[in-house]
């Protein structure tokens, strides 16, 4: 994706799928509900602005879909979001209070045991499991998987999974006219 034009192409294109996002966008998203003008403080975060939670957000909104969570990428989420550091109680309370509030509106999806193990180990050993979870629950359930990681984008796409690359995108919308 280059554009938010783009993004309403791959919209009519593949429909108001389900949405999956990848850790750092369901991080970005939580950040930005907080405080988006500190985004770029949290260490997950860190390469954010205000701009791309806004670009993000923008993108979300042209497909108004379910958004489906995976229980590797919900724990990938915790961990990171406790690793925040120079922060109050009190906003940290806040924080995961918001989070675990959006997280009941999402759907949980897994995948079994069996299907895990049966990826291949190359792929296992490059991108992972939360990565390769969420590409075959994209494919099987029919979702949108919009992520920063261009190696997983690049996957997806040899999957013939539909993806956004979030990347590619935020630097286009950056980028002065």
């Amino acid at each position: 994706m280059y554009s938010i034009q783009e993004v309403k192409l791959f919209r009519n294109k593949y429909g108001k799928k389900r949405l999956i996002l990848d850790t750092n966008l369901f991080l970005l998203v939580f950040s930005g509900l907080c405080d988006k003008t500190k985004i770029h403080e949290s260490y997950a975060t860190k390469k954010y602005c205000d701009k791309d939670y806004e670009i993000l957000l923008d993108v979300i909104r042209y497909f108004d879909a379910e958004f489906v969570v995976t229980p590797h990428v919900l724990a990938e989420i915790s961990n990171l979001s406790r690793q925040a550091k120079n922060i109050s109680d009190r906003k940290q309370w806040y924080y995961f209070n918001l989070m675990v509030e959006k997280l009941k509106q999402c759907k949980e999806e897994t995948l079994e045991l069996n299907d895990i193990l049966a990826f291949e180990t190359k792929l296992l050993i490059q991108f992972g499991v939360t990565d390769l979870s969420l590409i075959e629950i994209a494919r099987s359930r029919d979702a949108v998987v919009i992520t920063a990681d261009i190696p997983l984008a690049q996957l997806a796409h040899s999957k013939m999974v539909p993806c956004i690359q979030f990347e590619t995108l935020r630097t286009q919308e950056l980028l002065p006219l």
